[in-house]
């Protein structure tokens, strides 16, 4: 039979189960060999891989409303929102300042090369270089009490005693002690802190979390965390990276308080001496006119015109509030500037009266009614003082450190990979095998010419061959072609032709 009609006759068939398994079976060497060289490859590249960890740490932060200080504003609600808030907090944290100032003080942008365990060298370096991405090699050797800069043939350039700086091109070089044999050279490789800072803040990932528990204070969570090949180096750099910030936000916070504190204490002094000053002329003046009488109604209108100014005061300040948040029509602005223009009008109504009293009990009013005033502004300064000195002392409680730099887990290479990349690999094994068997795999059964649909009876199977003299020694061929003679011979088909060859010898024949 000739080679298309083969290929027909596979053609129509169809997927079947049977011929999967079987193709299985047939190239299950070669899945196992998929399997095998998956499995180990990716074993080597768990082993010898660069190990990823996770390093996390946890802080709070307590949103403190300093309004709690302030007798007349104690039942405000604080303003803003606590989502908004912590948001600020992570991008303060990831400020450049701060990413910038944990690269110098860590020397994280001094890599010094070829150190054994038990070296160590004390080394800074700074740079005065206009291009912050240009980056230095350096070749550093050391004697009993200096150390040398080098160049790439070890050709001493400059030198410098330990704890004296060493100044070449536009480099500031610092070592203050180092451990380390006096015959070896160390490769430092340099570059300028602010090209480490994009590269740094990338590796910080920051979460927040918020919530209202009370009315007074808002609180949050902030995860930090980060993934480095260094577990110790990401402990440390994440817990200096906290204490930056903890230490930025409670001087922050201080210098605000002590401001405050600072223009309190100038003005209070002043408002102290008005206080005296009008208590002392009041005095002057009840000596001076005895005969006054204070009735009850003057102390009336006194309290009278005191509580006015209260409910003046007070509806300002709401109005100043309702004018940010709502229109010029809006009916609550609208509400409250009526109640003002009505106290208002009291108040008119009760500085009329009072000038229609004799000028003796007017003067009387006035200056009972300056006392009062300023003897107030001193005792809002006196509580506003106190709110900030209490809230000086408590800037500790704004953020805190939970939970310090942890390990948590290795994230890359893990061993789970392995396995999947070896489950994967049999399954494309597989794939492989079906496509092969399907379309590249001879026919090496007689079992499968009933599979792919040759209905024709098999007259025998001659196993392949190419050398025929070879052949000719080989047993399998030789009874192959035996049993092929005889079914020729003994088939009932009348149309087998038998061809008969003699000759004088056997050999011949």
């Amino acid at each position: 039979m000739n080679e298309d009609f083969y290929s027909k006759q596979k053609d129509n068939d169809g997927l079947d189960l049977g011929t999967i398994f079987r193709f299985l079976l047939m190239q299950s060497k070669m899945i196992l060999s998929f399997i095998a060289v998956a499995f180990i490859l990716s074993y080597i590249n768990f082993v010898f891989s660069t190990k990823q960890f996770k390093i996390q740490s946890l802080l709070q932060y307590e949103s403190f409303n300093q309004n709690i200080f302030d007798p007349t504003n104690t039942m405000q609600m604080s303003g803003g929102n606590p989502s908004i808030d912590i948001m600020n907090l992570a991008t303060l944290y990831e400020s450049r300042t701060n990413i910038v100032k944990v690269i110098k003080d860590l020397k994280l942008n001094i890599e010094i090369r070829d150190l054994l365990p038990e070296d160590e060298v004390d080394m800074s370096i700074v740079s005065n270089e206009k291009n912050q991405y240009t980056k230095h090699k350096l070749k550093i050797s050391f004697s009993d009490n200096k150390y040398f800069l080098l160049d790439d043939d070890k050709n001493i350039i400059v030198s410098s005693n330990f704890g004296e700086y060493m100044y070449f091109d536009d480099l500031k070089i610092l070592i203050k002690s180092s451990n380390i044999k006096k015959s070896r050279v160390i490769n430092v490789n340099f570059r300028h802190p602010e090209s480490m800072y994009n590269m740094l803040k990338s590796d910080i990932v920051i979460d927040s979390t918020t919530s209202l528990n009370s009315f007074f204070r808002n609180e949050g969570l902030i995860t930090v965390s980060m993934i480095t090949d260094d577990a110790e180096l990401g402990k440390k750099i994440i817990d200096y990276a906290n204490m930056i910030f903890l230490n930025q936000r409670i001087s922050v916070e201080t210098e605000k308080s002590r401001k405050a504190i600072d223009f309190i204490d100038k003005n209070i002094s002043s408002l102290e001496g008005v206080v005296e000053a009008n208590k002392i002329k009041l005095k002057e003046f009840r000596e001076r006119n005895k005969s006054i009488d204070v009735s009850l109604e003057i102390e009336a209108i006194i309290q009278k015109i005191q509580s006015l100014e209260n409910s003046l005061n007070a509806v300002e300040f709401e109005i100043a509030k309702a004018q940010e948040v709502y229109t010029e029509n809006n009916p609550v602005l609208l509400n409250l500037l009526n109640k003002k223009k009505i106290i208002e009008n009291q108040k008119n109504e009760v500085l009329s009266e009072v000038e229609l009293m004799p000028r003796e009990q007017q003067e009387y009013i006035d200056l009972f009614n300056d006392v009062e005033v300023s003897q107030t502004l001193f005792q809002e300064l006196e509580t506003r003082r106190l709110g900030f000195s209490i809230l000086e002392a408590s800037t500790l409680g704004d953020i805190r450190v939970v939970d310090k730099a942890y390990y948590v887990a290795q994230v890359s290479p893990r061993f789970l990979s392995v396995v999947l990349f070896t489950i994967l690999s049999f399954f494309i094994g597989c794939i492989f095998a079906i496509i092969r068997g399907y379309n590249f795999l001879p026919i090496s059964n007689p079992a499968e010419l009933f599979d792919n649909n040759i209905r024709l009876p098999i007259v025998g199977v001659l196993p392949e061959f190419e050398d025929a003299e070879l052949a000719k020694h080989d047993i399998k061929i030789t009874s192959a072609i035996e049993s092929l003679i005889i079914n020729i011979g003994s088939s009932d088909n009348n149309d087998n032709k038998v061809i008969s060859i003699t000759s004088p010898s056997a050999s011949n024949g």
